[in-house]
């Protein structure tokens, strides 16, 4: 039996998300190799999808008729955040990154822009 309570699974997820952030500004920050960064920034894709699955997960229930088109819309855009993840390349994570580290209180940050 476990000797403490659990914090959730999505808490997890975003603490390791912002261990993945701080280990690619850190690398950042040393000016490491191109390959490095390279790795840096998919290990902070993983995270990412890693948190958008888990609320994925956690908005999976059927909800009441009256909170229906909430419910898709919220998953709509974990959709979207996701595909957005998923389709952007490693230099363009590395050069959002190169700016600082984006505030987000979700533990969501939103994919570079491509532009």
């Amino acid at each position: 039996m476990a000797n403490y309570v659990s914090i959730g699974v999505a808490y997890k997820k975003r603490w390791i998300l912002e261990k993945r952030i701080d280990s690619l500004l850190g690398a950042l920050k040393r000016e490491e190799s191109a390959e490095r960064l390279a790795i840096a920034a998919e290990t902070v894709r993983e995270a990412q999808l890693a948190v958008c699955r888990c609320l994925e997960d956690h908005l999976d229930y059927t909800p009441s008729p009256g909170k229906k088109d909430q419910h898709e819309r919220e998953l709509a855009n974990i959709h979207r955040r996701r595909e957005r993840w998923t389709e952007t390349e490693a230099a363009e994570i590395i050069r959002h990154y190169a700016r600082g580290k984006p505030h987000s209180a979700h533990g969501l940050f939103e994919p570079p822009s491509s532009r």
